[in-house]
């Protein structure tokens, strides 16, 4: 599998984008930022942080980005993601 230099860039700048994620989540603040990241980056954060601040990282990808999001991220993360999503909204 070849790596484009894109991508190298995107993991290149995942520690800074992942100390500004968690420092986000910890304050509480809005992650609505997320909008503007690729979904490359967004799934590269996902795969790195711990489940409940995989929770409020979805949770602020846009609509639009979601399914690509899931795609990029390993099968077991993807799996588990969809599925806490679709039993917090069985339980709405």
């Amino acid at each position: 599998m070849m790596i484009d230099s894109s991508q190298l860039q995107i993991n290149r700048k995942v520690p800074h984008l992942l100390a500004e994620i968690i420092k986000a989540i910890e304050s509480t603040e809005d992650l609505s930022f997320l909008k503007d990241y690729q979904e490359a980056q967004i799934a590269n954060i996902l795969e790195s942080v711990n489940i409940a601040y995989r929770k409020r990282v979805i949770e602020a990808v846009p609509p639009e980005k979601y399914w690509t999001v899931l795609n990029l991220l390993r099968y077991d993360t993807a799996k588990h993601i969809h599925q806490s999503l679709n039993k917090e909204l069985q339980h709405e």
